[in-house]
């Protein structure tokens, strides 16, 4: 398999080198009809990580009739960085949300709000780099590297979810889903999720 190149921060580009000149024309999108100017491709921008499925090498291990490779035990994906920037449209068909498509990624006023459109393997794939990112730090600085950082659990997921309420289905106590003017008392997605299916645990 091609090797990709890794993106080292560290490193300033040298935009007319004419090495790097082919490889930036492939990641960039011809000017637009509104823009008159070029901009990347989001569908370039991937991440790609691998992991260790620890059970299934331990639970091999233990069957001395097979030998086993690590790399038998190494799964790898690869997934686009950038979020799907028309979720506001395609999950709340009925709503006005187009100014939201417009400037909820591009626009400073929405610098500290929370990221949306990211599947969960997405988020997963942050979880990988983050932890790649702080382990380097702490290496440069010659301290101890720490655990992984990585979602929830199902179980850790729903018990934040309900506030720390062991029976109540939603974190405000009650069984209803909206208050006495009828607004609902929290954010709802407009399908069912399910978290195993997407990966989670």
């Amino acid at each position: 398999t091609t090797e990709l190149p890794i993106l080292d921060w560290s490193e300033e580009i040298d935009w007319e080198d004419d090495e790097q000149k082919p490889k930036l024309e492939e990641m960039l999108l011809p000017p637009g009809e509104y823009t008159y100017f070029r901009s990347v491709d989001p569908n370039r921008l991937v991440y790609t990580y691998n992991w260790i499925k620890w059970k299934d090498a331990a639970s091999k291990a233990l069957n001395k009739d097979r030998e086993k490779y690590i790399s038998e035990f190494m799964d790898e994906k690869t997934v686009k960085v950038y979020p799907d920037t028309l979720v506001w449209v395609a999950d709340f068909a009925y709503s006005y949300n187009e100014p939201m498509t417009r400037q909820y990624f591009s626009h400073p006023a929405f610098d500290e709000y929370p990221v949306v459109g990211v599947t969960w393997h997405q988020a997963n794939a942050f979880s990988h780099w983050r932890t790649n990112f702080w382990n380097w730090w702490r290496i440069k600085h010659d301290e101890v590297i720490v655990d992984d950082f990585r979602l929830p659990t199902e179980h850790e997921w729903e018990y934040a979810a309900r506030g720390g309420r062991d029976l109540a289905p939603f974190p405000w106590g009650g069984p209803y889903v909206r208050n006495t003017k009828g607004c609902f008392l929290a954010n709802f997605k407009p399908g069912r999720g399910n978290y195993p299916e997407d990966g989670g645990y």
